[in-house]
């Protein structure tokens, strides 16, 4: 076989591969956002208990596979992953909550605490990172349930709304 002609096959198979983890990123973002993304019409999610959390994850998820035309397992595979992930959510959520505390009494005084400020910050960005990894691999493990075609329609519902 020639060099060149490797050289094409190297190159298309590279392309196959970015374009698979590009679906499965986009199919990812649209499921993190459609099912925990706050909307104009919701209170703030660090502001719900976790039965309403629950409730809502539940109502969104029920949306989304609607549109998708999902089969009853595939719905059951999707909500089990997901009743997976709340709780955790919710912990996540208190932690939120506390630091979003502590960052308000470390404004509150006559000094500003660069320390406890920085340690903060670390903590804030360490929370945000860990709820987004795992809230990403949840949304992975959801979007494989789904067919391709499935996936299309998925990213495609999500497009259209606001």
């Amino acid at each position: 076989m020639s060099t060149c002609r490797m050289i094409h096959q190297r190159c298309r198979r590279a392309l196959g591969r970015r374009f698979v983890q590009g679906v499965a990123l986009g199919v990812s973002a649209v499921l993190l956002f459609g099912l925990v993304g706050c909307s104009r019409f919701h209170r703030h999610p660090s502001e719900q208990s976790a039965e309403e959390l629950v409730s809502r994850v539940d109502r969104g998820a029920s949306w989304l596979l609607r549109k998708v035309d999902a089969t009853d397992k595939q719905q059951a595979e999707v909500k089990n992953l997901l009743e997976g992930l709340t709780p955790e959510v919710a912990e996540l959520q208190a932690r939120h909550k506390t630091l979003k505390a502590r960052f308000a009494k470390a404004l509150e005084g006559d000094q500003i605490n660069q320390d406890e400020l920085a340690k903060l910050r670390t903590a804030g960005l360490d929370l945000t990172e860990r709820a987004f990894n795992r809230s990403f691999d949840v949304m992975v493990q959801a979007a494989t349930v789904l067919t391709p075609d499935q996936r299309k329609k998925l990213v495609e519902a999500w497009k259209d709304r606001p």
